[in-house]
């Protein structure tokens, strides 16, 4: 039986996005799959346009944001009971070709432990630029990394391999693996949440998978702006508090290099409203206030 795939994608004031990438997956071929929409809390809601423009979809609207975990997990739920076999998780500042989902499923069938597949990533605006090829974690720092971005697309990432982890922005996971490890992570609420899952997953004997051939075209960082202050604060908390989650006993290793990222890194850039930002991030962790919020709000 021809398996069926629950594409989830997450729509916060981001409509127009969401409706080009809809529009890229209706060219996919061979494959069999159902879409859910996740409308996270938009001022204005993406349903009408999108029900509009492709009736089939299903769209879930949610009052207040929930974070990208708790808003992906309310889609994972959904394409679950549907009877899902697997999970696509794509953003929705994403185009995809006609053969990725097929490729990614194709590398998912290869071993019956490949449990997360991850497509390669390019830049939409010039899509000889790698954005991932998979990821590295480096425990003692408390810093994960793509491999591959920035570097132009020559094929040096051409070959199936096993990695850290992949990222969320493409992200085919086997139903199996879910069953195991659970939904993604909502304490984050944005970053890291995904990387979280592929170390449990891989803690479960799973491997976590790059599929060179499966390709994704990105946007970036469209809903919070590339390089934000907001961004810096997320990933200031978070990549302590997943050190503590998944690596505890390196804690103390991982603080002693917080500040060359964070610190030094702003201060010599002179950008200073981000090392206000990521203060707040290392305040926030180090009290254990680890709700999120929409706006960061670090006068509090």
């Amino acid at each position: 039986m021809e398996h069926l795939i629950g594409i989830v994608i997450l729509n916060w004031n981001g409509t127009a996005d969401t409706l080009e990438c809809l529009g890229s997956i209706t060219k996919i071929v061979d494959a069999n799959y159902r879409i859910y929409i996740i409308d996270n809390g938009s001022v204005k809601s993406c349903k009408q346009e999108v029900l509009s423009a492709y009736p089939s979809v299903n769209v879930i609207e949610l009052p207040i944001n929930r974070g990208f975990a708790g808003g992906v997990n309310v889609g994972i739920k959904a394409a679950l009971r549907d009877g899902a076999d697997y999970i696509w998780m794509l953003n929705n500042d994403t185009v995809v070709e006609k053969d990725t989902l097929k490729n990614l499923l194709h590398v998912a069938e290869m071993h019956l432990n490949f449990g997360i597949i991850g497509s390669k990533i390019l830049s939409y605006y010039n899509i000889a630029i790698i954005e991932h090829a998979g990821g590295k974690v480096f425990p003692w720092k408390g810093r994960t990394a793509h491999i591959g971005t920035g570097e132009r697309d020559i094929g040096q990432y051409n070959s199936i391999r096993i990695v850290d982890y992949v990222t969320g922005c493409s992200l085919l996971v086997n139903r199996s693996v879910i069953d195991q490890v659970g939904l993604l992570p909502e304490i984050y609420f944005l970053y890291f949440e995904e990387t979280e899952w592929c170390i449990r997953a891989s803690r479960r004997g799973w491997n976590i998978v790059y599929a060179p051939s499966s390709k994704v075209y990105h946007k970036g960082s469209k809903s919070i702006g590339v390089r934000s202050p907001v961004m810096t604060y997320y990933f200031a908390r978070n990549s302590l508090l997943f050190i503590k989650r998944n690596f505890p006993i390196l804690l103390p290793i991982s603080i002693l290099w917080w500040p060359r990222y964070f610190i030094i890194s702003h201060v010599v850039k002179g950008r200073f409203n981000h090392l206000r930002y990521a203060l707040c991030g290392l305040r926030d962790f180090l009290s254990g206030k680890l709700t999120g919020c929409n706006t960061v709000h670090i006068d509090e």
